[in-house]
């Protein structure tokens, strides 16, 4: 009689149940990977326009104008987006004379920088922060993409309205 050996290999039930694990970790690796990956985007934006916002307004405050070059006229992309407190002249933040090393976005205004032409039309570079003449809201043309939109700007940095109420109150004795 023939002994018959007995091997153990790996059985189809235990082959599945771990591709299935598997699939599952890689999953949620890639899920949270995607979730820092729009977390670093926002905070990077949002890092860009608070300090921006703080320097153009020390700045304003010394020098009572804003640091700008070249007037922007392309603003079609966010114009659903506008502070309601902003005038019609939007301009591209002069970085540089806010002292400021470095942005996360932003890198065409080194070309308009270097055009030394206050009067040529910029509008076509997208890749520029710009600040509204009237609210001094500041815009990132190109936009952001984070939480399932495209962002131009962070509302949180609007400035709000100026109202003024008048009232003329009648007090009659009875």
């Amino acid at each position: 009689m023939k002994k018959r050996n007995k091997e153990r290999g790996v059985t189809l039930i235990a082959l599945v149940v771990t591709i299935v694990i598997l699939s599952l970790l890689a999953f949620t690796v890639a899920a949270n990977v995607d979730g820092l990956t729009n977390t670093k985007t926002k905070t990077d934006f949002e890092q860009d326009i608070s300090e921006l916002a703080e320097k153009v307004e020390q700045y304003y405050a010394r020098n009572k104008t804003l640091p700008v070059l070249n007037e922007y006229t392309n603003t079609s992309m966010f114009i659903d987006v506008k502070n309601v407190n902003d005038s019609d002249t939007y301009w591209v933040i002069d970085i540089a004379s806010l002292g400021l090393d470095s942005l996360n976005y932003g890198a065409d205004y080194q070309t308009i920088q270097a055009m030394n032409d206050p009067s040529a039309d910029v509008s076509q570079y997208t890749d520029v922060y710009i600040i509204n003449r009237g609210s001094h809201t500041i815009y990132y043309p190109k936009g952001v993409e984070y939480d399932g939109a495209i962002h131009y700007s962070v509302e949180d940095y609007y400035s709000e309205a100026n109202v003024t109420i008048n009232a003329n109150i009648v007090f009659s004795r009875r």
